[in-house]
């Protein structure tokens, strides 16, 4: 897992909730649902996460930013050591989002895809491979002269390139559609949930309102009691047929999830 550092100014609330609720100590983070799954000793950093969700802004801030005052490059060139590269790699990063027909947001990650430019010829590379070899990249900055050779070579480049990252996308949308169909029967059950409990508070709330020696009581009290067991009643009423309304929603929703891909930056790996 990821200990969160000390956050200061208005990154402070993300740090909430990341205490253990009894021995409040702290708990690292982790990113993948599946690790997570019925632990109490770790924090999800899922999707609306505050830490995600604030990192994500800082994100497309730094992406929409122009005329030269981001901190984000945009384009890189990183030396790589590894003697068994000999060819420069090309790596395309991209933001995958998902959304649904309502346009809700379903899914978001950054994508990696790219390759090696050989003879004059694009050669697509496996992103685990591509992501061990970025691990393996030097301090410091390639000669002037390997810049030129990038630029001159970027016109050929810049096509095939954005097409892997684009298959990428496609493979990973596919990929994703089992898992959005667990999420619409997880949600469909989750509402279900929550309309059959509040079925029951408002029986229960009706059972709880026929007080004995109502006699006793003044006729605006009475008055009081009728209105509010009048509205109890016609919520009970409403509840199937808002509960087929929410279903519904949640159905249209995960029914044609639409991929969307963002270019974010381009990145040379160049062997020294």
């Amino acid at each position: 897992g990821f200990m969160l550092p000390h956050l200061t100014g208005s990154w402070t609330s993300c740090a909430d909730g990341m205490l253990h609720p009894h021995t409040r100590e702290p708990r690292p983070l982790l990113f993948a649902g599946a690790e997570a799954a019925g632990r109490d000793d770790v924090v999800l950093a899922h999707l609306n996460h505050r830490l995600v969700a604030a990192a994500l802004r800082l994100l497309r801030a730094e992406l929409w930013t122009s005329g030269g005052r981001g901190r984000l490059h945009r384009f890189s060139v990183r030396l790589l050591d590894d003697a068994t590269v000999s060819d420069p790699l090309f790596l395309a990063h991209g933001r995958l989002l998902v959304v649904g027909a309502d346009g809700q947001r379903l899914h978001e990650e950054v994508l990696l895809a790219g390759g090696s430019w050989r003879q004059g010829r694009f050669v697509a590379e496996d992103g685990g491979v591509l992501e061990q070899l970025r691990s393996a990249t030097l301090p410091g900055e390639p000669e002037q002269h390997v810049l030129e050779d990038i630029r001159k070579q970027w016109d050929a480049i810049a096509a095939p390139l954005t097409e892997a990252l684009m298959a990428r996308m496609r493979e990973r949308s596919e990929a994703l559609r089992g898992s959005l169909r667990e999420r619409q029967q997880r949600d469909v059950r989750d509402i279900t949930t929550v309309l059959r409990e509040l079925q029951s508070a408002i029986e229960a709330e009706l059972r709880g309102t026929e007080p004995a020696q109502l006699e006793l009581w003044s006729h605006d009290e009475r008055e009081q009691l009728r209105r509010n067991r009048a509205a109890l009643e016609q919520r009970l009423r409403d509840l199937p047929a808002e509960r087929e309304r929410e279903i519904a929603a949640i159905r249209a929703r995960y029914a044609d999830p639409q991929p969307r891909m963002f270019p974010v930056a381009v990145e040379v790996l160049f062997n020294a």
